[in-house]
């Protein structure tokens, strides 16, 4: 017969305490679905919103708001309206420069576009040289990385605010074509450098390159500004 081994007796197991309980005063007659409905609810309310606007305008329109709509998507049929020079669409959810741009494209009589405050990301593609008539670009605040040295061909550029988001270098092209540009924000980006072909930008009255990692200047490019009249390169400042 085998003798039966004696158990170890190991140390005795002791559950872990419960987690604290909090109490949690929700409002009266508090429903998380009916939360979350009314917030899809008042979304496709703004989406359908937006679709009515677009679909009210005609080839003759000129304008088009459609600024905090929470699209994430443009409204069909507004590649249809060729003649709108101005677009807002600021603060909302677009987020593939491909796809809104290969719509945006097509309405060639576009000076004005505001796409502040959206989620873009990645690069401004090649398509935007489709816009020549383009004057004033608002891209603040997404999460731009890279601008296609097409946008050298929108000429006419004015205004081009690229601030608050991820751009390491900017093309050297858009300074050879860009002789009627007044303002440039680029704050807070990832800019270590600015190249010599700033100078060329004659019309520049105002450069916002603050809250950037700008290590090199080019110094005599900033003599031959004879229009600039306000320069930031702090980069601490908020």
């Amino acid at each position: 017969k085998k003798k039966k081994g004696k158990q170890k007796k190991g140390k005795k197991r002791v559950a872990p305490e419960p987690p604290p309980y909090y109490k949690v005063t929700l409002p009266q007659n508090y429903l998380f679905g009916e939360v979350i409905g009314k917030s899809l609810f008042v979304k496709n309310d703004l989406e359908d919103e937006a679709q009515r606007r677009v679909d009210a305008l005609n080839a003759k329109s000129l304008t088009l708001n459609l600024q905090t709509m929470k699209l994430d998507e443009l409204p069909l049929r507004l590649h249809r309206l060729i003649n709108l020079t101005t677009l807002n669409l600021q603060g909302n959810n677009l987020f593939s420069t491909e796809r809104l741009f290969a719509i945006l494209s097509q309405c060639k009589e576009l000076v004005e576009i505001n796409l502040s405050y959206n989620m873009l990301n990645g690069s401004l593609p090649d398509t935007v040289d489709s816009l020549v008539r383009l004057q004033k670009l608002n891209l603040h605040g997404n999460e731009i990385t890279q601008i296609s040295p097409n946008l050298s061909r929108c000429e006419m550029m004015t205004e081009f605010d690229i601030g608050n988001n991820k751009i390491v270098e900017l093309p050297v092209e858009v300074f050879h074509t860009w002789k009627e540009l007044q303002t440039l924000k680029l704050k807070g980006n990832k800019l270590s450098f600015l190249p010599p072909e700033l100078s060329k930008l004659t019309s520049l009255k105002y450069i916002d390159a603050s809250k950037n990692n700008i290590a090199s200047l080019p110094g005599q490019a900033f003599n031959d500004l004879k229009e600039l009249t306000f320069l930031n390169l702090n980069p601490e400042l908020t």
